[in-house]
């Protein structure tokens, strides 16, 4: 099996996504906020991507889907800083 690697353009979800798993990413490391402030935040930035991962199309890259559900955030943070998808 061959794998292609192609650029596509990301959909304002997506888009939207990154930034939010960026929020939530930033926020999860910064130990210097206070408690209720670190908590608000991630509270706000996680619901938001749950959110977003309703309104994905159906379409939607599986390893996408998998890295969300699994709430494995930082591979599917990864997965879309990337900007690729293997095709062929």
């Amino acid at each position: 099996m061959r794998l292609c690697v192609i650029h596509i353009p990301m959909s304002t979800i997506l888009i939207q996504l990154r930034e939010t798993l960026a929020e939530f990413l930033s926020v999860t490391a910064d130990t210097q906020l206070p408690p209720d402030e670190r908590r608000a935040r991630l509270t706000a930035a996680l619901n938001r991507i749950l959110d977003l991962e309703k309104q994905l199309p159906p379409d939607t890259d599986p390893n996408l889907k998998h890295y969300l559900a699994r709430r494995s955030y930082t591979k599917a943070m990864e997965f879309l800083s990337e900007g690729k998808r293997p095709r062929c």
